[in-house]
């Protein structure tokens, strides 16, 4: 399309025809901001459409998210950070019983760690 006014502007040009050339410069650019948005739009579109995706494959489970993708559990993943940015960041989990992310330094007690019950005693518990 741009290629073509290009064609037909060289002719106007030779024809001597400003009047035409100049007004189909503005033609031009107006395609060219026509053709920019409509690419922005298809990236928007893109990233939604993979956001939509994402989140139909997230589980919430013990303050966590978990993303089942082909049959693969993957995570823990942050919920503040999902949630908040859309951002799927891996929690890091520690010795202390607690998984921590390195993004928000959001802490959530990890379900899966050892019971501590010499913590409990010492509180009388």
């Amino acid at each position: 399309m741009l290629q073509d006014i290009k064609v037909i502007g060289a002719t106007l040009m030779k024809a001597g025809n400003i009047e035409l050339y100049k007004q189909l410069l503005d033609y031009q650019a107006d395609a060219q901001k026509l053709i920019d948005e409509n690419m922005k739009l298809k990236e928007e579109n893109r990233v939604l459409k993979e956001k939509l995706m994402i989140q139909s494959e997230l589980e919430f489970r013990n303050n966590q998210y978990f993303r089942i993708k082909d049959g693969i559990k993957l995570g823990p993943y942050c919920t503040r950070c999902w949630d908040a940015e859309s951002k799927l960041i891996n929690l890091h989990q520690s010795n202390d019983g607690y998984s921590d992310c390195p993004s928000c330094k959001v802490s959530v007690v990890n379900n899966q760690a050892p019971y501590n019950q010499s913590y409990d005693d010492s509180f009388g518990w």
